[in-house]
């Protein structure tokens, strides 16, 4: 394995089994090798790059699903677990205080345990009990205590075509 590792890497056997970084710092006659810090640096970039994709699609929690072992989704809200899915795209977000529907594009949201925030664009706005369009605009962002807006996906017929509820 280390002779694969020698060729593939051209890293001699003595640096992937000693290293003379430690003993460098605390003996000032050992001098500091600029390879293991090249070599250390490299492989830091790589496992940082693994380790953002570990993290970012929530890879222990889906292993942890897989095998039964948690139902966890991730660490954040459920507002932002939803609206990271796929499919949400188009929605319909009902702001409950207002009165008042909006149907657009989601662009970007944010959240935390004061506020949750939505940017929409290709805006449609209603009023909630009849339906009665209100106005349209290019974009809108909405913000509100957690709970007071909700976010509906139209179910879609066909490409499209959007079933209204």
């Amino acid at each position: 394995m280390v002779k694969l590792m020698e060729r593939h890497f051209i890293i001699s056997t003595k640096n992937l089994t000693s290293s003379n970084f430690w003993t460098s710092i605390f003996n000032k006659s050992i001098p500091i090798s600029i390879r293991e810090i090249i070599i250390t640096c490299l492989f830091s970039i790589i496992l940082g790059f693994l380790v953002t994709g570990f993290i970012q699609h929530k890879l222990l929690s889906k292993i942890a699903k897989k095998i039964k072992a948690s139902n966890k989704y991730g660490e954040e809200d459920l507002y932002t677990h939803f609206l990271n899915l796929d499919e949400v795209q188009w929605v319909w977000l009902r702001d409950k205080t207002m009165g008042l529907t909006y149907e657009g594009y989601v662009e970007s949201f944010s959240e935390n345990e004061r506020i949750q925030e939505i940017k929409l664009s290709d805006v449609k706005a209603y009023y909630s009990e009849d339906s009665t369009l209100l106005y349209e605009l290019s974009k809108i962002y909405l913000a509100a205590p957690p709970g007071h807006l909700v976010i509906e996906i139209p179910k879609i017929e066909k490409e499209g075509d959007i079933k209204n509820g």
